[in-house]
């Protein structure tokens, strides 16, 4: 049987990333697994966003595979998806 940690595993190997999603906690969190692996950047955690955690975090790896770097502490405006728009503080 595979585990979790199997899954995430693979996730990484294919993809280069993957994403943790906890939604029975105040606030929920999504953060990254895999991005100093495959792109020796730090991994990013998302607060409060659990409708599009997932789709926030999706662009922001986007945007490191073409060579961003988000490894300061910055508020932006941002509308990296269609359903992810507003402000976003990223803390990396």
């Amino acid at each position: 049987m595979n585990s979790p940690d199997d899954a995430i595993a693979a996730d990484v190997d294919r993809t280069g990333w993957s994403c943790i999603t906890i939604h029975d906690i105040a606030p929920p969190f999504a953060y990254t697994v895999g991005l100093m692996k495959t792109y020796d950047h730090p991994e990013l955690i998302l607060f409060g966003r659990p409708d599009d955690d997932y789709s926030l975090l999706a662009d922001l790896v986007v945007a490191i595979s073409g060579g961003s770097r988000l490894d300061t502490v910055a508020t932006c405006d941002t509308s990296l998806s269609s359903r992810a728009t507003g402000r976003v503080r990223l803390a990396c």
